[in-house]
């Protein structure tokens, strides 16, 4: 019989807006007061964290730390989500995978680990950002009369 391991919770966050991960993975005690955010990671740009000091002890206690990541490789890891397993979530909600993947490079998390990582809120809410990052293919109107004409030769 295996031991369970302990469940760990880590922070993810742009370095544009980085108020918690720097103090974990540093051994700082409180949050970082960041005057303004500078990320383009909508969702993730309020430039202080109100509770920030609170997440910072909680994260520690459970045994997590700090990981600050680009907003060139959220954007990546987006895009990645939404093409390769049909996931399109906001921007914000590619952070934590993008943590993941930082993780694995670095060797601090095994690959057969268990990782859970939230992906909230829908692609919809930002497609300026998909319009940008997305190579997206070409479109075109179809003739709704060609539409028509195929639908009646159903119908009859």
């Amino acid at each position: 019989m295996s031991a369970k391991a302990a469940t760990k919770v880590h922070c993810v966050q742009p370095e544009g807006n980085d108020t918690i991960a720097s103090a974990l993975r540093w051994g700082q005690d409180k949050a970082i007061p960041v005057d303004y955010s500078t990320t383009r990671i909508s969702g993730l740009q309020v430039a202080n964290v109100i509770d920030g000091t609170e997440v910072v002890q909680i994260c520690r206690q459970l045994g997590g730390t700090g990981y600050v990541v680009t907003d060139g490789q959220v954007f990546n890891w987006h895009q990645e989500l939404a093409r390769r397993e049909g996931i399109f979530g906001e921007p914000a909600g590619a952070v934590a995978l993008t943590g993941v993947v930082q993780a694995l490079k670095r060797g601090e998390i095994d690959p057969s680990d268990v990782v859970v990582c939230p992906v909230t809120g829908s692609g919809f809410k930002d497609m300026n950002t998909v319009e940008r990052n997305f190579v997206l293919p070409d479109i075109s109107a179809i003739d709704i009369t060609v539409g028509i004409d195929r639908i009646e030769q159903y119908v009859s």
